[in-house]
């Protein structure tokens, strides 16, 4: 599947969280990996969020899809609820 995402957006991101989109991509490569809808009322798209293991720590990926292209929204460290919700599915 191809991933694009918007520069400026990008560099945003990393600043922000010090998570690249290239490297949250990898939560993908975690086969225990869950994704959901967390699409709001507003969202023009259907939005979704990865979560996932990278290197021994869980990441958050949000993205929708434009066509057959994965277009990131943002990526981040996962937040306590997320990571309970991972814990809970690899018991």
């Amino acid at each position: 599947m191809p991933f694009d995402w918007a520069p400026w957006k990008a560099d945003s991101n990393e600043l922000k969280h010090q998570v690249t989109f290239g490297f949250a991509l990898r939560v993908f490569a975690d086969r225990k990996h869950m994704t959901y809808d967390v699409s709001r009322p507003e969202d023009a798209d259907e939005r979704r969020k990865a979560v996932g293991l990278v290197e021994g720590k869980l990441y958050c990926l949000v993205y929708t899809m434009r066509g057959d292209v994965c277009w990131i929204i943002s990526a981040r460290r996962t937040n306590s609820e997320e990571d309970k919700a991972y814990g809970n599915l690899r018991a």
